[in-house]
């Protein structure tokens, strides 16, 4: 499989998935990518123009006359070649630049299925929404599965008469761990224990390198709502040293 990641790097760390990893053909291309940046890095490396097109179109426009413009510009009309690749991360997560991209990357045939399209774990805001356009039906992402938050919601709700804030489950899984591990004096050891801890959105541990790994479950995108590809582990395996 071929992967390409189109989008702001710190963004990837929204699509860290326990189940998935992509290892073959990675390339991180730009850090700030508008939509239209997007596409025409999508186009650069997807197409394979044919040389001896390419080379009439320059003995066109070397011409420098109406008529070998004019032929130049046909020329480019060309149909362009299927992408050279399998799977295409997107970085974009609000409605106005995803409408904008559904809108270019027929063009450039990044169609599913034959490009698996992925996001990061924000598509969960907009996944609904995202289903109405047709080039994101099958994309999937990895986020936490909303089901094991739910106890969580409720309280809070109960309790402050509003829904969590998306940085609430964090701050108590963080208050609830240091009240864990006090007795241990919050030991290295304790804290990167294999077994990990019971968060609020799921199974997380804690690494050495200070990398937090959660297990999240794979979502794709589909009309009527997403739907689960992969449930979120209820384990997760010792992180590599």
């Amino acid at each position: 499989m071929r992967l390409y990641y189109l989008a702001p790097l710190a963004l990837l760390a929204g699509c860290q998935s326990a189940t998935t990893t992509a290892t073959n053909d990675v390339y991180a291309l730009a850090s700030t990518l508008t939509a239209a940046e997007t596409a025409a890095v999508a186009y650069e490396h997807s197409a394979s123009p044919d040389p001896a097109i390419v080379a009439q179109i320059k003995a066109a426009e070397e011409l420098n006359t109406a008529a070998g413009r004019a032929a130049a510009r046909k020329l480019q009309l060309q149909p362009i070649p299927p992408p050279a690749f399998n799977a295409l991360f997107i970085g974009a997560f609000t409605p106005e630049e995803l409408a904008e991209i559904a809108t270019l990357l027929p063009y450039y045939s990044v169609n599913t299925p034959q490009v698996l399209l992925l996001g990061p774990a924000l598509w969960a805001n907009v996944a609904t929404a995202m289903a109405s356009k047709t080039v994101y039906n099958g994309a999937i992402y990895a986020a936490p599965d909303p089901a094991a938050a739910a106890s969580f919601d409720a309280k809070y709700q109960t309790a402050y008469g509003s829904a969590p804030p998306a940085i609430a489950d964090v701050g108590f899984d963080a208050a609830a761990i240091a009240g864990l591990l006090a007795a241990d004096d919050y030991s290295v050891s304790a804290l990167t224990s294999p077994a990990g801890f019971a968060g609020t959105d799921g199974v997380l541990q804690l690494g050495p390198d200070g990398q937090v790994q959660r297990g999240l479950a794979v979502f794709q995108v589909a009309p009527g709502g997403p739907v689960i590809l992969s449930p979120a582990p209820a384990t997760l395996a010792a992180p590599s040293s």
